[in-house]
């Protein structure tokens, strides 16, 4: 078998395995299907390397002690040393959102965050584009005139 073939060529060819996905991805796939109240409510199957942050701040909140978990169909309490007498939940630390007042009917505005703007990087990266054109262009040589 030869390993160092393209792995879409070597799969086209009826090869009989694929890539795997990463081992974060697949462990949080597996306690999925094992716990009860996972931290990212979703489908096992359409996991993505995103989703696993929150599995590890989960793992972490559990590993601190902080936390703990029942297994499906299971009424007793689990921290990683073993069964607990009763469950523990970290508390949340993200503030609510504040009210909308009901007399204006007016949207609370959104705080301004550090969000990253694409069409102004666009516009900049074409700026400047144009600006090295410009200059390049009055640099070439005319025609030699005698």
């Amino acid at each position: 078998m030869e390993w160092d073939r393209d792995p879409i060529e070597h799969i086209m060819s009826g090869a009989d395995w694929t890539q795997t996905p990463p081992n974060g991805m697949l462990a949080a796939q597996a306690l999925a299907n094992l716990i009860e109240s996972p931290p990212l409510q979703k489908d096992p199957e359409g996991y993505f390397e995103s989703d696993v942050h929150p599995w590890q701040l989960w793992y972490e909140q559990v590993k601190a002690g902080t936390r703990t978990f029942r297994f499906k169909g299971d009424p007793q309490e689990y921290s990683l040393a073993g069964p607990v007498d009763q469950a523990r939940e970290p508390a949340t630390t993200r503030p609510a959102k504040p009210p909308v007042p009901a007399e204006t009917g007016i949207a609370a505005e959104e705080p301004a965050g550090s969000g990253f703007s694409w069409p102004i990087l666009l516009a900049a990266l074409a700026v400047c584009g144009a600006g090295v054109w410009l200059v390049l262009r009055g640099r070439q040589p005319g025609p030699v005139v005698k």
